[in-house]
């Protein structure tokens, strides 16, 4: 029997020389071979698999940004039940749509209720309320 010697090569050493021909090259390990028909079923369910795991991913992704929303309305006291009108492609969006709806519905409140309020900013009336004691009225003890 003969031995066989393996022969370390430097990166050097290792580069094939120049030649004429083109290289050959080889097909990947990736690739599928001819696809038998037990493996075309097997790929089928791999691919509804993944559609229903990036179906699931975007309705989680729905989920978090209307909760976002939900709590973002809230805080700024406006009802919450604009929020699945606000929801944008991604978390900035909805914020930037959030924000936006934010001014344009105080402005629509404060010239629905400009008429009501005499074009006026509203007054806060407990500044001229006098807390001193009426002379006629006194405290029966």
């Amino acid at each position: 029997m003969e031995e066989e010697k393996t022969v370390l090569l430097s990166p050097a050493e290792s580069e094939a020389p120049q030649t004429d021909t083109p290289p050959v090259s080889l097909p990947e390990a990736s690739a599928a071979p001819a696809a038998s028909p037990e493996a075309q079923p097997a790929a089928d369910e791999v691919l509804r698999l993944e559609q229903e795991v990036t179906a699931l991913r975007q309705e989680r992704l729905r989920r978090l940004m209307l909760e976002e929303a939900k709590s973002g309305l809230e805080e700024r006291g406006i009802a919450a039940g604009f929020a699945p009108f606000l929801l944008g492609d991604d978390p900035a969006d909805t914020r930037r749509r959030l924000e936006q709806f934010e001014r344009e519905y105080h402005r629509a409140l404060r010239a629905q209720l400009a008429p009501y309020l005499g074009g006026g900013e509203p007054r806060d009336f407990s500044v001229t309320h006098s807390s001193r004691r009426r002379p006629g009225i006194r405290k029966l003890s």
